[in-house]
C-alpha cells in the first residue's frame, strides 16, 4: 500500500532539482576552465595514480547506534540500539586524462546490536548493503596538481534489514549521491583527502514482517543523509596503494502511519562510526 503519493511525488521533484543544480555549478564552471585554457582537470597519470583505472577492495569495521524515536500518539518508547558491524566494499573508477571521472561501488555491514537498559537487553540483527555508481569532473586546483577536486552525481540503491525476535522490517531506498573529494598530496607518496556526500532519496519504501503479516509501505521522505570520508593514502610504486578511510554517516527516516500495520514503524535515526581499510590495485 502506497502512502503520501502526491506528497512524495513533490519531494523527490524537489530533490532531483537541487541535486542537478548542486552538481552543475561545481561542474560547469570547471568545464568553462578547461575549454578556454585546455587544463585544469587532473590526472593521475601524474597525481594519485599512474594509469586510469583503479579496483579497489577492503574490510569496513563500524559501530552503529540506532535509535527509534519516541512517539506518544502511538505510544511508542524510544529505543537505542548500539554495537559494531562489519562487512566489505568493493569498486572500481575510472579518471581519464580529460578529467572525466565515473565509479560503481557496493558494500554491506552485519552484526548484533544490544539495546542499552539492562543485562537482558534485547538483541537487534541489522544488515544493509548498497551499490551506486557516479559521474563527475576532475579540477586542478591553484597549487598545481598537488589538489584535486572531483565534483560528482549519481544514482544508488540501498537496502537496510533489521530482525528482532519474531519482527523484521526490511528498508528499501532508490537515492542520488551529490558530492565532492578533495585530495591533497603533500608528500610523493602519501596524499590525504576530504569527502562529503549527501544523498536524497528518490523513493524509499519499507516492508514490516510481524509473523506471518506483511504490508509494504512508503515513507514520507527520509529527514537526514549524510557521509563525511577521510581518506588517507600510501602509494606503493606504480601499480597499488593501500587506504585507511575513516568515516561518519547518519541516516534518518520518517515513521509511517498504515491502517494495516497501526503506526509501528518509528521514525528512526542511524549513525555509523567507523573506518575502511582499502586496497587499491590501478591497470
Amino acid at each position: 500500500m502506497r502512502l503520501h503519493k502526491g506528497k512524495n511525488a513533490v519531494f523527490i521533484w524537489i530533490k532531483i532539482s537541487l541535486s542537478i543544480l548542486l552538481f552543475g555549478a561545481f561542474c560547469l564552471p570547471y568545464s568553462l576552465v578547461a575549454v578556454e585554457e585546455n587544463k585544469g582537470f587532473s590526472t593521475y597519470n601524474s597525481f594519485e595514480a599512474p594509469l586510469e583505472n583503479t579496483l579497489y577492495l577492503g574490510p569496513i569495521l563500524s559501530y552503529l547506534s540506532i535509535e527509534n524515536r519516541e512517539d506518544a500518539q502511538a505510544l511508542l518508547p524510544k529505543e537505542e540500539f548500539h554495537g559494531l558491524v562489519a562487512g566489505a566494499k568493493v569498486g572500481y573508477s575510472y579518471l581519464g586524462k580529460g578529467g572525466f571521472y565515473a565509479s560503481l561501488q557496493t558494500k554491506f555491514l552485519a552484526g548484533t546490536l544490544t539495546e542499552d537498559i539492562d543485562a537482558n537487553a534485547r538483541k537487534l540483527h541489522p544488515f544493509s548493503s548498497s551499490s551506486a555508481c557516479r559521474l563527475g569532473f576532475a579540477y586542478q586546483g591553484l597549487q598545481g596538481q598537488d589538489i584535486v577536486v572531483i565534483p560528482y552525481a549519481g544514482l544508488g540503491f540501498s537496502f537496510f534489514s533489521e530482525k528482532m525476535q519474531q519482527v523484521q522490517k526490511n528498508y528499501y531506498t532508490t537515492f542520488l549521491p551529490v558530492g565532492f573529494l578533495v585530495t591533497y598530496r603533500p608528500l610523493e607518496m602519501f596524499s590525504i583527502g576530504f569527502r562529503l556526500e549527501w544523498f536524497p532519496d528518490l523513493d524509499a519504501v519499507v516492508e514490516a514482517s510481524e509473523t506471518l503479516d506483511k504490508s509494504l509501505l512508503v515513507l514520507s521522505r527520509d529527514t537526514v543523509q549524510l557521509r563525511v570520508d577521510f581518506p588517507l593514502t600510501i602509494r606503493s610504486g606504480n601499480y597499488m596503494a593501500l587506504s585507511i578511510v575513516p568515516f561518519w554517516q547518519k541516516v534518518g527516516t520518517k515513521g509511517v502511519d498504515s491502517l494495516s500495520v497501526p503506526l509501528t514503524i518509528p521514525e528512526k535515526r542511524r549513525v555509523y562510526w567507523g573506518s575502511n581499510l582499502q586496497l587499491a590495485l590501478f591497470f
